[in-house]
């Protein structure tokens, strides 16, 4: 048996306490922070709090459907981002987590959970790793004119807005992205365990969360620079104004 799984990160903080009031389907598993939802014998939807939610065995017109109930203006799926996997179940074969497929002797709730949850981090920390890309390339370009120009395209408003959008992201990976999280059933049950570990390796669950943070104190660096340059030219330009105010007092003392 194959079945196929989707997960897609839609940028915003899903209440989990309201899904759970509201949605329609089996709640198999829930917790503050996230609910696992059984929609037939096969086919599940797992939504984690931070925005991810993760479709087993489920078609595209539910993936479009439950996605419709979360996000408040129109979208187009394949825009979303988006990882795709195969959970390949076939019995008496070891756990095994390869690229993009995943092999299990049987499948249960406990081993849907484990998967689930770890596709939910792996493509959330995708769709910040583009929000960082995005914030890199652009001081990387205010960098660029620095290096040939000798000049810095960008006033302080427009800093201090990017230190904001930098500060904001990089408290919303800190609080909602808990990349050492583990299903409280994998610390007891030992093919759990292993299927956990496998996965978060084969994802890099770990160098991709801390590849975000580097470059996130890179983008940082780069903004506190431009902003002591324009603090700088900004004193430059005051001390200019006062100089030539001084000149003018002193005109005016001795041509009355």
């Amino acid at each position: 048996m194959r079945l196929p799984v989707s997960a897609f990160h839609i940028g915003g903080v899903i209440p989990i306490q309201k899904v759970i009031e509201n949605f329609k389907h089996e709640l198999i598993k829930d917790e503050k922070a996230f609910g696992l939802f059984k929609v037939s014998p096969q086919s599940w939807i797992y939504i984690k709090n931070y925005g991810s939610v993760v479709f087993v065995n489920c078609s595209v017109e539910q993936q479009e459907t439950t996605l419709k109930g979360f996000i408040d203006t129109s979208f187009e799926l394949e825009k979303l981002p988006q990882e795709d996997y195969w959970i390949d179940v076939k019995e008496g074969v070891e756990f095994k987590v390869g690229f993009s497929n995943i092999r299990v002797p049987r499948i249960d709730d406990d081993i849907i959970h484990v998967i689930a949850l770890n596709i939910a981090q792996s493509v959330a920390l995708e769709d910040f790793q583009m929000q960082v890309t995005s914030l890199l390339e652009l001081t990387r370009s205010f960098s660029n004119d620095l290096d040939q120009k000798g000049t810095l395209a960008i006033n302080r408003k427009e800093v201090r807005r990017l230190v904001g959008k930098t500060m904001v992201l990089k408290n919303k990976i800190a609080e909602n992205l808990f990349v050492f999280d583990t299903p409280d059933i994998a610390w007891s049950e030992q093919h759990l365990s292993t299927l956990d570990k496998q996965l978060k390796q084969e994802l890099e669950i770990f160098k991709r969360h801390q590849g975000l943070q580097l470059n996130l104190e890179v983008v940082k660096e780069n903004l506190d620079l431009f902003k002591d340059i324009l603090q700088h030219r900004h004193s430059s330009t005051l001390e200019w104004i006062i100089i030539i105010l001084i000149a003018i007092e002193i005109i005016h003392i001795f041509i009355p």
